[in-house]
């Protein structure tokens, strides 16, 4: 059976940056969530913003709704969002805020949140949310940053 990832926004300015590569975890779906999408266009570069484009057309299969609506989040925009009591992405936040806060721990938190609800592997650099999302039960396949000379090394 093909694994389905959920892509961590960081690893596709990986591909552009540093050519990581994701045909490693193939065969496999990718999918991303409207959280992703705005934060893949979100740069002021234009050129930058095309080309992340580009990525997300080569490499994901689908852009599947977010699992909950949050005012002020990013990708309010970008697509379709799903009506949620909100619990599982509360605890994915106060995790990730309780271990290190940061501004973007709301759309970590969404993005966690697809990946957990539509039991896809979350395939993701950021260690803090990594480590959250398996203490909550989540399948979750850590890389490495490409400059510390293990680009695509797979942690599970």
């Amino acid at each position: 059976m093909e694994k389905a990832y959920a892509i961590d926004t960081q690893v596709f300015n990986w591909i552009r940056n540093f050519g990581f590569d994701l045909s490693a975890f193939q065969p496999a779906k990718f999918f991303i969530s409207p959280v992703q999408a705005a934060e893949l266009q979100a740069s002021k570069d234009v050129e930058r913003n095309a080309e992340l484009h580009n990525l997300v057309q080569v490499w994901v299969d689908e852009i599947q709704p977010a699992e909950s609506f949050v005012f002020g989040a990013k990708g309010l925009g970008f697509g379709r969002w799903r009506w949620s009591d909100g619990k599982t992405f509360q605890a994915i936040l106060t995790a990730m805020n309780a271990t290190k806060p940061k501004a973007n721990n709301v759309e970590d938190a969404l993005i966690g949140e697809h990946a957990l609800k539509n039991g896809l592997v979350l395939l993701t650099g950021d260690r803090n949310l990594a480590e959250t999302m398996k203490t909550l039960g989540a399948q979750v396949c850590f890389v490495e940053h490409p400059s510390k000379g293990k680009a695509g090394e797979k942690q599970v």
